[in-house]
């Protein structure tokens, strides 16, 4: 199953589980969170597939990225969150042995996360975070001829890199209440660095350093 399915199903059972909570409580201390932005993974172009052919567009490390995330509120200070969705898709196109080509790195992953928030009046507040995120890594290279596009190559005897990892992630932002119930978050996240191409035998290569910038809709009960 997809990481983003089991992810959304998580979240439903989560969010469906009754808390021992007041229902005044209650609209202050749950919040789900749709996040949209750009990604960053600096250095996944250094793919040895991503330097097969000749490049017909530019290998761009940047790339849109949409998160959801649960957050639950302990105190006006200290809350927890759980989120899933992309983390970055360097990729590039060209051709290769006559055809069109074209390669990508897909990442994506859920990470969970204590917050400290830090309130100027009722409406604005500061927050930083720290966690953990398990990015899962997808590598696809494609070449099409013959009328039909050709997947799952191997570069020294090793098949295009379909891996889970484990690593921490910090981050830091603000939010801006407009009501109880509705707000807007600003924020900067970074997921780690991660040696992921030294499975080809490259020798000495740069980790992917993961990071993203975004806004996202808040929406508290």
């Amino acid at each position: 199953m997809d990481q983003r399915i089991k992810f959304m199903s998580f979240m439903l059972v989560l969010i469906s589980i009754p808390t021992l909570v007041s229902a005044a409580d209650k609209e202050n201390s749950n919040s789900i969170i749709l996040s949209g932005g750009r990604s960053i993974a600096q250095n996944g172009c250094q793919s040895p597939w991503a330097k097969v052919g000749t490049h017909t567009s530019e290998c761009t490390e940047s790339a849109p990225m949409y998160r959801l995330a649960y957050n639950y509120k302990f105190s006006p200070s200290w809350s927890i969150e759980i989120s899933g969705g992309d983390l970055g898709r360097p990729n590039v196109e060209g051709t290769y042995l006559g055809g069109p080509s074209t390669w990508e790195m897909k990442i994506d992953g859920w990470a969970i996360a204590g917050i400290g928030l830090i309130s100027i009046g009722k409406s604005f507040s500061f927050f930083g975070k720290l966690g953990y995120v398990r990015p899962h890594f997808r590598e696809h290279f494609g070449v099409y001829t013959g009328g039909v596009w050709y997947y799952g190559s191997t570069y020294n005897g090793v098949s295009t890199i379909d891996e889970d990892r484990g690593g921490m992630t910090y981050g830091a932002g603000f939010q801006v209440d407009f009501t109880k119930s509705v707000g807007l978050r600003f924020q900067y996240e970074n997921f780690g660095q991660y040696d992921i191409y030294s499975a080809y035998g490259v020798s000495n290569p740069d980790k992917i350093s993961i990071s993203t910038v975004s806004a996202g809709l808040v929406l508290s009960f």
